[in-house]
């Protein structure tokens, strides 16, 4: 079976999706994707190959395929952002936690100009979550 989840041996992939294996007769998952990009939806093509949806924090979501064993990863859809997309300018999410009044653990992503102002605008965006996690990238799903 093949399958996307939060998890993996980077720091924040709690904050990501990356692909993994297991068999379906044992508990012994195995990581296909890992690093800072996003890896999700895999569909089987074929006998030894996987398609899923791609994304990262500067690279909106794409096609991507692989082998069976996570080895060869690349995108199908090169060339398609503009060649003005101002992809330069896209500001890469940091994981932040806090500690709420409650005592809960509040997770976040911060967008952080890095042009050397003491003083930055900011902007809280709040959701009801879980269903639409937000994560440190692209995101799979529309809204």
């Amino acid at each position: 079976m093949i399958y996307d989840a939060n998890t993996g041996a980077s720091a924040n992939d709690h904050d990501r999706r990356h692909l993994f294996k297991v068999a379906v007769d044992r508990a012994q998952p195995i990581a296909l994707s890992h690093g800072d990009g996003l890896q999700s939806q895999p569909v089987a093509a074929g006998d030894h190959a996987i398609a899923f949806v791609s994304a990262g924090a500067k690279t909106p979501p794409s096609i991507g395929l692989m082998r069976s064993d996570g080895s060869g990863q690349h995108d199908l859809q090169t060339g398609l952002l503009p060649k003005d997309f101002p992809t330069a300018n896209l500001i890469a999410p940091k994981a932040v936690s806090f500690t709420a009044a409650d005592g809960q653990i509040v997770h976040g992503q911060l967008f952080q100009r890095t042009d050397g102002r003491a003083t930055q605008p900011g902007i809280l965006f709040l959701h009801g979550g879980p269903p639409r996690h937000m994560l440190l990238g692209w995101h799979y799903m529309d809204y």
